[in-house]
Order: structure tokens, then sequence, then C-alpha cells
């Protein structure tokens, strides 16, 4: 498993961090307004951390209101420039520590990546759902701690 710097720090989002997040997530900055509220919801309510990296945010996560009585990441993203150093997998740990001992994500069927990291970090399959994304399946994953 990749080392974090100890520079890195995972910290609750502040104003200044949400438009940095805002800014560096090509979804919410190609303009989609669902994604920019669902970070400000998540930021105001507290569901949101953000990985800062040598004074630089590096990445977020969300973790969903609610799904079956279990704790359910909904997102995490790391800055383009800053992925392959550890961020997403710290995120991951994270959320794992704070919301056990049963956790569940999905990612898009196209992200090789994220499915990379959530095998490294233990994660298993554990349904694919259709529908959501035209022609790219949504698969989900449980950890069991």
């Amino acid at each position: 498993m990749v080392s974090m710097l100890p520079t890195t720090s995972l910290v609750p989002v502040t104003e200044a961090l949400l438009a940095d997040c805002l800014a560096f997530d090509h979804v919410a900055a190609g303009g989609s307004v669902e994604r920019r509220s669902e970070l400000s919801e998540a930021a105001e309510h507290g569901r949101m951390r953000v990985a800062v990296s040598h004074g630089d945010t590096a990445g977020y996560s969300v973790v969903a209101p609610w799904f079956f009585g279990a704790a359910f990441l909904a997102l995490v993203y790391v800055k383009s420039a800053m992925r392959g150093q550890g961020i997403g997998s710290r995120l991951l740990e994270d959320f794992e520590q704070a919301h056990g001992p049963q956790v569940f994500t999905s990612t898009n069927l196209s992200n090789a990546r994220m499915q990379r990291l959530l095998r490294h970090r233990l994660w298993t399959p554990c349904g694919l759902l259709n529908g959501l994304d035209e022609a790219d399946p949504e698969i989900f994953f449980a950890k069991h701690l």
C-alpha cells in the first residue's frame, strides 16, 4: 500500500477548501449544478472530508446521508495532478475507520482505476446495477471490517 507523506492530512471541509474542490472536480467545474449542490450540501452537513497535501487541496470524499442503515461512500475524488500518491487510499481508509464495521461504495464499470483501488484495499464486489448511466453499469463494493 502506498504510504502518504506526513504533510498530507484529512480535514473537515471549510468554505475555502470547498471552493478548491469545486474548481478541480471536472464535473462541478464543467457547470454541473447537481454536483455543485451535492458537494455544498455534504459540506454543510459534515459529510465531506478533504485531503490537503503540502498546503494544496488534493482530494475529497463524501458520505451519503443514507444507504439502508449502512455507511455508503458516495464520492472519492482526487485532483488529477495528485493521483497515484496514495491520497485516494487514505480517503478510503479514513471512511473505513469512521464508519465501519460494514461499509459500501460503488463506481462505474468504466472506472478501472477506482476498481483497482478498492480491490487493493480489500473491498469486494457485491452487485451490479444497470440504468444509472447509459451503457456504463454501476458496480457496488462492500467491506466488512
